[in-house]
């Protein structure tokens, strides 16, 4: 049993349980047993203890751990009460005012602690709210039972030790602002307090403790936020001091994936396999490899499956790790390891894609509730696997199906956002149903159910506009913000005959799809392309003639490319030069007319000569 109450030995102690702790300040002990008694007794503690408003050390009678000498504590505090050597330590005891017992532990001439000594314990929320400790998250540091036996303020040094089995402060420890602790209040955090954990890093950061690490977690922080540009700055700090470490690399073929990047993820995820990676990281490249096989211009989903399937072995014997950090990612790996072959199934070459696909999504949820139930995956891991098995759905068009789940998505998703006061987290799980709402937007368009369409994606842009972070989205997010405003105007335009309206969603549209489209999304070169001719018919209708011809144009020289490297038909270009050549009819650009009407002239002929 482990114990925080040894008065002699309290120093090793502590750091032989928490891996060095870092310090905490002083407390007066009174002997008065009620609540006011107890405050005063704190109060006057906190006199004799400064703290800075940034981070610093606390201090004891201008003291302070890490920075005073053995000679600033005899002319502060004067000779002890009893000197003696523990291994390299010496230990200098007094007895300060009402304060039975102080101790001064000395490393290499400076002080390494000060552990202060209580003749009766105080309730912790009197010690804390007298050394102005409530803005801070402490972290409970817990015995061999789990029981509660300290608390950590990392950004002031102070460790409150309990009484065996009170839960009461016994001893104050002062010592200097250590990573170490820093790092394990970050482990001790929720997995969704993202507002917590990236001031950790940010103060890990600041004591440039572990840098490129700290870095890495920041990155992967934002990341799943949505701040996708400081996520990849982030990154690129770390590996300017790590360029070859594994984790980092793999974060930044992460980042690259999510911008569309395929060739250059494929490239970095490679070089991690060639640098002897674990057996975890190199399933977290394989699982990658998989995820970017399976998009762009040449995707391959027959491939894309070997990855995957390579990736789940070498996860699966790690989900069952003794290591809590290994296991949970282990588990992460193997969740999205079935969903990337439940869409390899669902969008390859593959027979009986509707009775495989559930198999694999079935999977991957189940071993997700689990994870949730063991503590292995926060509450919000199940909207990733929801969101992502809807998106399933869209590509297997499997209608029916979606409706529960999507209803599951949002309940879940506005219950987290509601009970969350952490901006960051709000965000995760804002770009969680929107994501979900796309793909049941496409299968509500691809089934004539435009209202509900309508309807599901006006809530779900509502989310975009609370929290205010399109812009910084990845290239991937900012595609998909494009293409939803997109199908709004569409149903208007197309289903209402509204092109007033349609124009307006299309203004909102534009400024994401002007962009070069993603490499990922190059397959879909021929589809983008039509997008833009589809809004030069709404401008065109509402006399907004040059743009409307400009985006015909541009969705025509689109559709030249995709016909050129075989994405598309070459008859796909009759459309867009009919309305080409009517729209300069009508300004009176009668030549230019002329030779797009003979281009539909010729192309028409063509297909009726196919259907013969």
């Amino acid at each position: 049993m482990c114990t925080l109450a040894s008065p002699r030995f309290v120093w090793a102690s502590l750091f032989t349980i928490v891996a060095a702790l870092c310090a905490a300040p002083c407390s007066y002990a009174q002997t008065e047993s009620d609540s006011d008694q107890q405050e005063a007794t704190a109060e006057s503690t906190a006199e004799s203890i400064a703290t800075a408003s940034d981070i610093r050390p606390s201090s004891f009678q201008e003291i302070t751990p890490g920075e005073s000498t053995l000679d600033d504590v005899k002319e502060k505090l004067g000779e002890p009460i009893s000197e003696e050597s523990i291994d390299e330590q010496k230990v200098l005891t007094y007895q300060v005012g009402p304060l039975p017992r102080v101790e001064v532990i000395i490393e290499s001439d400076t002080v390494a602690s000060i552990v202060i000594h209580l003749d009766k314990p105080l309730a912790p929320e009197n010690v804390v709210k007298q050394l102005s400790l409530q803005e801070f998250h402490s972290m409970v540091i817990r015995g061999d039972e789990g029981e509660g036996i300290g608390q950590v303020y990392p950004e002031r040094g102070v460790l409150l030790s309990f009484a065996p089995g009170t839960g009461e402060v016994a001893q104050i420890v002062l010592e200097p602002i250590s990573a170490d602790t820093i790092w394990l209040r970050f482990d001790a955090r929720d997995a969704d307090d993202f507002e917590g954990r990236l001031i950790d890093v940010s103060l890990l950061l600041e004591l440039q403790a572990d840098v490129f690490e700290a870095y890495r977690q920041r990155s992967l922080l934002l990341s799943r936020t949505g701040n996708h540009r400081e996520a990849v700055a982030a990154a690129e700090s770390g590996l300017a001091l790590a360029p070859n470490d594994i984790p980092l690399l793999l974060t930044s073929a992460e980042l690259l994936a999510n911008d569309g990047e395929v060739n250059a993820t494929i490239a970095l995820v490679k070089e991690v396999l060639e640098k002897s990676p674990t057996p975890l990281e190199r399933a977290q490249a394989l699982l990658l490899l998989g995820d970017v096989t399976a998009t762009g211009e040449n995707r391959d989903f027959e491939r894309a499956m070997q990855h995957h399937l390579a990736a789940i072995k070498l996860a699966t014997p790690l989900a069952s790790s003794q290591e809590t950090p290994e296991r949970r990612a282990a588990i992460r790996t193997l969740v999205d390891g079935y969903l990337g072959v439940a869409g390899n199934v669902a969008r390859g070459p593959w027979a009986k894609k509707s009775e495989v696909t559930p198999k694999w999504l079935r999977s991957a949820e189940e071993m997700a509730m689990k994870a949730i139930n063991d503590g292995d995956a926060s509450d919000a891991f199940r909207l990733r696997v929801w969101r992502r098995t809807l998106e399933t759905y869209q590509a297997l068009d499997a209608y029916r199906e979606a409706p529960p789940v999507f209803d599951a998505t949002k309940r879940k998703g506005r219950q987290l956002i509601k009970a969350s006061d952490d901006m960051h987290f709000q965000r995760l799980v804002q770009g969680e149903l929107l994501r979900a709402t796309f793909a049941v937007v496409r299968l509500q368009q691809a089934h004539d159910h435009h209202t509900h369409a309508l309807k599901n994606a006006n809530e779900a842009l509502a989310l975009v506009e609370q929290s205010e972070a399109s812009a910084d989205g990845s290239l991937l997010d900012q595609y998909l913000l494009g293409r939803l405003h997109f199908y709004v105007g569409a149903i208007y335009a197309v289903h209402h005959q509204d092109h007033s309206e349609a124009v307006r969603w299309y203004e909102r549209a534009l400024p994401y799809l002007s962009a070069e489209l993603p490499e990922s999304e190059h397959h879909d070169l021929g589809i983008h392309a039509e997008r833009f001719v589809s809004m030069g018919v709404s401008y065109w209708e509402t006399d907004v003639q040059n743009e409307g011809i400009k985006l015909t144009q541009r969705g025509l020289s689109m559709l030249q490319t995709a016909s050129r490297i075989k994405l598309i038909h070459e008859t796909s270009l009759a459309i867009p030069y009919n309305n080409l050549a009517a729209m300069l009819r009508k300004i009176g650009r009668a030549d230019e007319a002329r030779e797009y009407s003979a281009r539909a002239t010729r192309l028409e002929a063509a297909i009726a000569n196919e259907q013969r």
